[in-house]
């Protein structure tokens, strides 16, 4: 629908024409995502003779892209269009002086190869307003849309509860998982997508967690940036996005993924190096620090060993101590390492730092060197107003 309210774009297809090659800051041009259906709702769904599958423009547009809509629709029982929709492409694709109707031309040849597929929708509403088009024929019919327009989702929804809706990344793990495609081509088609005119990707977490593995879980990886992962991670951590919450999607992701698999520490420190850059929220001590506490503070201590250390948590102090010498090469001893830290719990609030504190202690055994320098810094620093003096203490 963003079409509908851009008085420079003739037509869909040169809105989204804008949207390729326009630079990323005019993000007018460019479709924020609506949600990703559950993969058991949306194979639900292709499997039921009883809902009508609705293909919005956004999605018609990005499958014809991608190549994949030939794929899709020859798998499933039936589609619609919005009668306005098809018209649309069928003007498009023959309208003369038109620098963007091949894309129309190729999807309308799409749909000409599956017309004894296609149900053609009409509504009683103006046929400019997208909103109440699609309202009105999900009110009357069982049905789910594919679309990738977040606000046209949003509308809807408020008027039609029961609205059901999918997006791009479902049809394309759906033609994976009637084996259509491969599972390489599965990750390649999420991440060309990205590469599209999409503003905030809107997958769910485990196909980003799969997308993260099967991309930088290898030997010969060192940076993210050398892989087809950039593609979606720029995305996903633009910098025009809220900062606090892609800090906290970088997190969760990390997080997940490392329930999984370990993250080699040269391509988790591309990771940091390359959200920083985006987003420069503190320095790289200070969110590897960060990032330590927080793992610290959300995994409960597993005492296995007779020396009452938490072997989870001693992993996460070496991949701490691995991160903050990787930045910072001349950290050589434990005080050097474990300061940052202590700065970073007194950004936290009284009662949440000194359960962090705990936590962290879980790290180490009790009463050796290690924990009693951590407990000694840690109670020097409260006991001042100020942080300025644990300057001296690394030097």
């Amino acid at each position: 629908m963003r079409h509908d309210f851009l008085s420079n774009t003739g037509s869909i297809f040169t809105s989204w024409s804008y949207s390729l090659n326009y630079p990323d800051e005019f993000i007018e041009f460019r479709i924020k995502q609506a949600p990703q259906a559950k993969a058991e709702s949306f194979a639900e769904a292709c499997n039921s003779d009883e809902i009508i599958f609705i293909l919005e423009e956004t999605s018609l547009l990005i499958l014809a892209e991608l190549e994949v809509l030939d794929l899709f629709l020859e798998n499933i029982s039936g589609f619609s269009l919005l009668r306005t929709v098809f018209n649309n492409i069928n003007q498009a694709a023959y309208a003369y002086g038109e620098i963007n109707n091949l894309l129309a031309k190729r999807i309308q040849l799409v749909i000409q190869k599956h017309l004894d597929k296609l149900i053609l929708l009409d509504a009683s509403v103006k046929a400019t307003d997208s909103i109440a088009l699609y309202t009105e024929v999900m009110l009357s019919h069982r049905s789910l849309l594919i679309t990738d327009d977040l606000y046209l989702s949003h509308y809807i929804k408020l008027n039609c509860e029961t609205a059901k809706f999918a997006n791009t990344f479902n049809v394309i793990e759906h033609i994976f998982a009637v084996k259509l495609i491969n599972n390489s081509d599965k990750y390649d088609l999420v991440a060309k997508a990205c590469d599209m005119g999409l503003y905030e990707p809107n997958m769910r977490m485990d196909l980003l967690i799969d997308l993260f593995i099967h991309y930088l879980d290898a030997d010969n990886v060192t940076d993210y940036t050398q892989t087809k992962f950039k593609s979606i991670f720029d995305k996903l951590f633009e910098v025009n996005r809220n900062q606090k919450s892609c800090r906290d999607l970088f997190f969760k992701m990390l997080n997940q993924v490392e329930l999984r698999k370990s993250i080699n520490v040269d391509v988790l420190y591309s990771l940091f190096k390359g959200f920083l850059i985006r987003h420069p929220i503190k320095t790289e001590m200070g969110l590897i620090s960060v990032w330590f506490i927080y793992k610290c503070f959300s995994t409960a201590a597993d005492f296995k060993s007779v020396i009452c250390r938490s072997e989870q948590h001693f992993e996460y102090w070496l991949e701490y101590e691995a991160l903050a010498i990787r930045v910072n090469g001349q950290l050589n001893t434990f005080k050097e390492l474990i300061i940052p830290v202590i700065q970073e719990l007194f950004v936290l609030e009284e009662e949440v730092r000194e359960r962090a504190f705990i936590a962290i202690m879980n790290c180490f055994v009790p009463m050796t060197q290690e924990a009693e320098l951590f407990t000694s810094l840690f109670k020097q620093a409260s006991s001042n107003d100020s942080l300025m003096h644990l300057n001296h203490y690394s030097s």
